[in-house]
């Protein structure tokens, strides 16, 4: 909130980013700072920057909704590029889960939904 209403009140994308770089700095870790700063550099037409602060997002919130609305945002901004997509969709797709959500510890069963019991060996709060 506070970075939006800079942004606002600076009217300026480039000196907002440049503030907000220095904010990330010290918080590497504050994934809202990367999504705000690739969205500042989306608007500043900067794209090597709102590639970096996109990278960073994926890092810290890969498969997150914001991340792919910036990839969206980036697209629509810049063009299309299937290398870049490529890249980006490899590094996604091997922290997303695919299949079953939950699986037993204890046996290895599978099921979509939590629940307390293991249907498979009976197992009380197994399922990870």
């Amino acid at each position: 909130e506070r970075l939006e209403a800079l942004h606002r009140e600076a009217g300026d994308p480039g000196q907002t980013l440049r503030l907000a770089e220095t904010l990330a700095e010290r918080r590497p870790g504050d994934w809202r700072i990367a999504a705000f700063l690739a969205e500042v550099a989306l608007a500043a037409g900067s794209r090597e920057r709102a590639d970096r602060w996109i990278d960073r997002l994926a890092g810290l919130q890969p498969g997150s909704a914001p991340l792919d609305l910036l990839l969206c945002r980036r697209h629509l901004a810049f063009g299309f590029d299937s290398g870049q997509v490529r890249q980006r969709t490899e590094r996604v797709s091997g922290v997303c889960r695919w299949g079953a959500a939950y699986r037993c510890r204890r046996c290895g069963e599978e099921l979509e939904t939590f629940v307390w019991r293991c249907p498979a060996c009976r197992g009380w709060d197994t399922l990870g």
